[in-house]
């Protein structure tokens, strides 16, 4: 409850900054100054910790390119507590997935639809798409000269939790309920192994092809999702799902 309380604390005055930042702020994008408006962060930012008991936190404030991480306070569960820094991790949690578990799907099947495994990741996969054109968009203003709030890309990140959410969660419940009960445990390493090819596959791209520029980048990612969301829904249209067997499941004895 703390912690959730201090980053609530913590949008309101993050969005406050955004829409009227302090007259004290520099409007430079040099990096020395940012480091005057990290100082005040940090001041602000310790204050919240210390009204809502929170032992450490971290923070990147962003500024046209140009980055500064401030790290505060101390690990509550290391003995002997030691500083948070750049390396600390921290809890996190992710609230998109309990609000599709206990509302938006609830609320699909209420209305008569069955959001069922593929129909989630086929809708998911083609939701992705739109967060590429987001970027690719943001990135086409930046290249004409503009200069962009950075709270456009709440757009794109949105989106691609949605997408994420969907497709992602949807997977790992898909290949472990459709796995045969003697290779769960396969079938879920292969699910892993997917995305590290996938990962691979992107870092090639980025290394190897020499696109016009960034915004060409980002469409290229948008088209070759959305030729992954076709394929994968034909795909989908035409299996036949397995019944589910535990892998604790024993089997049924027959006379």
């Amino acid at each position: 409850m703390r912690r959730r309380d201090l980053v609530a604390a913590g949008v309101v005055s993050a969005i406050d900054w955004s829409i009227s930042p302090p007259r004290a702020w520099p409007q430079s994008d040099d990096v020395l100054e940012l480091g005057v408006v990290s100082d005040a962060v940090r001041l602000r930012l310790s204050r919240l910790m210390e009204e809502y008991s929170v032992p450490g936190a971290s923070l990147v404030l962003f500024r046209r390119g140009t980055t500064m991480q401030n790290s505060l306070g101390r690990r509550d569960r290391s003995r002997p507590r030691a500083p948070v820094d750049q390396d600390t991790v921290f809890e996190a949690a992710s609230m998109s997935k309990p609000v599709f578990a206990y509302a938006v799907y609830p609320a699909l099947a209420h209305l008569g639809l069955r959001p069922t495994l593929l129909r989630r990741m086929t809708a998911g996969m083609f939701i992705a798409v739109p967060a590429f054109l987001s970027a690719a968009m943001i990135q086409r203003w930046i290249e004409s000269g503009q200069k962009p709030h950075i709270a456009w890309q709440v757009i794109q990140y949105v989106i691609i939790a949605v997408a994420e959410t969907l497709v992602s969660v949807t997977a790992l419940e898909f290949a472990y309920s459709q796995a045969p009960k003697r290779m769960k445990g396969v079938i879920m390493s292969m699910y892993t192994i997917s995305i590290g090819l996938g990962s691979f596959a992107t870092s090639l791209v980025t290394r190897n092809v020499d696109f016009a520029s960034r915004t060409n980048y980002f469409l290229f990612w948008a088209a070759f999702m959305a030729a992954g969301a076709v394929l994968f829904a034909i795909i989908a249209a035409l299996y036949k799902p397995v019944a589910f067997v535990a892998a604790n499941q024993q089997p049924v004895a027959t006379s």
